[in-house]
């Protein structure tokens, strides 16, 4: 019974709190996301979950890092001038939404 009442307490509290602006950049060698780096070369493939408008996101497939995937909510940004830009970079690559994203989803996080 704690544990339950502690795992409301805590996705209250997060859900309530103000979320981090992050910026993402796509450049000539690969994406940059607030202060960290991932070259078109540690990157596998990419796919864009696109389901306005709750959904509008670019997702990657990662090479080598401790986390496999990098999600960047795509925001105003057009999905199709990023698809143009990613497609003769990296392969595109259908993912599924997995089972954390679509709890997320469903509490609107």
């Amino acid at each position: 019974m704690f544990v339950w009442l502690l795992c409301a307490v805590v996705l209250t509290i997060y859900g309530l709190r103000e979320p981090k602006i992050i910026n993402f950049e796509i450049t000539t060698k690969g994406i940059k996301a607030d202060k960290h780096f991932y070259s078109f070369d540690d990157i596998d493939s990419f796919w864009i979950f696109y389901d306005p408008p709750e959904t509008k996101n670019v997702s990657f497939i990662l090479k080598h890092h401790l986390t496999s995937h990098l999600h960047i909510p795509l925001g105003e940004t057009n999905p199709i001038k990023v698809h143009e830009i990613l497609i003769d970079i990296l392969p595109e690559v259908e993912q599924k939404e997995n089972l954390a994203e679509a709890v997320l989803k469903a509490l609107r996080f």
